[in-house]
């Protein structure tokens, strides 16, 4: 797999007039998302903003902790947690309707096909990273990494319950780097999953077993690629970030004398400017790697894995035993042979 390819596709083949109108959107939806969570946080907790803001949380806290005062509070923050989660699910599936339209252009630019973007599929599409997710936490296609995954995280949690008890235990936790490892390898396998569904409209099983199919004796190609591309998105992004931030620093100075506020200002503002970035880019290398995948995959052996037992034991396949021919066609062949003999 070329890696400068795969950098040149992801990072700079997506900076167009088509894309600039996603990348808006995703903005758009960003600056929506973040104006009505300060509004929601602002209605409820206007009197510890101001407080604050103006270096008197010390007697808001004292006035909080009085009991008559406290059960209010803990109602508005039972409604506050409601309405946030609220805002964070509706925010994600228009997020990720975005994200899926984006995977959809960067295949077409390979000249892959894919279904229409109907609802039927979008709620398919996100239910199955749902699955996946879960998938790479407990459930690899292959019995022998399962065995070890499950064996290991037994043991790291065993080892969190017994460490209060018995300092030593503590020890047994190292088996969460095994397991840890484990999830890596899986997200690798089972990263082709939502474009699978979204060329070939598979189930989720389909879905997740022909990525796992697809990958097979490629995860190191795709472990570095992403590693790769990730790093210098991560280099070019963290660079203009931090000039960036200084400048809103410095201009919310101005306005809010509290630092911590100043900060949550300033990154917010950061992170809304920089988030269509991330999606153009994954989903670009997604493409990427699946073409190439879909490409080496004639060319290439057939992976230990897809063979079945009798094939990796080089034995070769024994023909199965003839099935008995039916009553009928005994009896057939016996009269033409008597009539053969007439």
């Amino acid at each position: 797999m070329n890696i400068s390819e795969a950098m040149n596709f992801s990072l700079l083949s997506w900076l167009n007039k088509e894309s600039l109108k996603k990348a808006l959107s995703i903005l758009v939806c960003y600056i929506i998302f973040y104006a009505i969570l300060v509004g929601i946080v602002v209605y409820f907790f206007a009197e510890l903003f101001i407080s604050l803001v103006s270096n008197k949380l010390d007697s808001y806290l004292l006035k909080l902790f009085q009991p008559a005062y406290m059960s209010n509070f803990l109602g508005q923050m039972l409604l506050f947690v409601i309405l946030v989660i609220l805002l964070m699910i509706i925010f994600s599936l228009v997020i990720n309707y975005f994200y899926f339209s984006i995977l959809k252009y960067a295949l077409s630019k390979k000249n892959i096909k894919s279904q229409k973007l109907s609802s039927n599929l979008f709620i398919r599409l996100v239910l199955l990273q749902i699955l996946t997710v879960l998938a790479v936490l407990f459930y690899p296609q292959n019995k022998k990494i399962l065995a070890i995954q499950w064996i290991s995280l037994l043991l790291f949690i065993s080892a969190m319950l017994l460490a209060a008890i018995i300092p030593l235990a503590a020890i047994f936790m190292i088996f969460v780097i095994p397991y840890g490892l484990i999830m890596i390898h899986n997200g690798i396998r089972y990263s082709q999953s939502l474009i699978l569904m979204l060329v070939d409209n598979s189930s989720f099983s389909a879905s997740l077993k022909k990525s796992w199919d697809l990958t097979c004796g490629r995860f190191w190609d795709i472990f570095v690629t992403n590693l790769v591309v990730i790093i210098a998105m991560a280099l070019v992004i963290a660079g203009i970030s931090f000039v960036l931030t200084l400048i809103l620093s410095a201009i919310s100075s101005l306005i809010v004398q509290n630092e911590t506020v100043q900060y949550i200002i300033s990154d917010a503002i950061s992170n809304i400017i920089f988030s269509p970035i991330g999606y153009f880019v994954q989903a670009f290398l997604l493409a990427f790697i699946y073409s190439n995948l879909i490409s080496a995959k004639q060319s290439r052996p057939c992976c230990s894995e897809d063979k079945k037992p009798e094939e990796k034991s080089g034995e070769p396949k024994k023909d199965p035993l003839p099935k008995p021919l039916p009553k009928n066609s005994v009896s057939k062949s016996k009269t033409n042979k008597s009539k053969a003999k007439k």
